[in-house]
């Protein structure tokens, strides 16, 4: 989705990569699949935008990933070309999870936030968020992440 802002345009692809869940047996935990769907988004990205240094978008949603994985290396970049910024993010605590596995008791961060690097100094206060308000954990086992631009004055 393309919002207009006082500041001009900002794009905002929100995406859901597959989940961990096999469906193959030669990809136990669906990396390859994953990887191949955050290079399709890439690509998708850099058709809309050739020049990723000046466009203005917004990457987010649950890559069902971890920050060092191929995923989410392949959205920040593509060859020498940067395309996105990968976020930190916590919640009002500080904390970093963003999903939990109940049945493990396991808490990791697969959902993530990624933005061009033409809004990097937009990014209020340098990185995102992550919800942790009344019914969030009632609603899902991911916590939503968001994060907020500043157009200056």
């Amino acid at each position: 989705v393309t919002l207009a802002t006082s500041a001009g345009d900002v794009t905002i692809f929100a995406l859901h990569l597959k989940s961990r869940l096999p469906e193959h047996a030669d990809d136990p935990t669906s990396a390859i699949r994953r990887a191949g769907e955050a290079v399709a988004i890439r690509d998708r990205i850099l058709k809309r935008f050739p020049e990723p240094a000046t466009a203005r978008f917004v990457i987010l949603g649950d890559c069902n990933d971890h920050r060092a994985s191929r995923p989410l290396a392949a959205l920040q970049k593509r060859g020498k070309t940067d395309i996105a910024v990968l976020l930190r993010a916590t919640d009002s605590r500080g904390d970093v999870w963003s999903y939990t596995y109940r049945k493990e008791e396991s808490y990791s961060r697969v959902d993530h936030i990624l933005v061009s690097p033409a809004l990097k100094a937009a990014v209020d206060g340098g990185s995102g968020k992550i919800y942790d308000g009344p019914g969030v954990r009632e609603a899902s086992d991911h916590r939503p992440v968001w994060v907020r631009l500043k157009w200056g004055e």
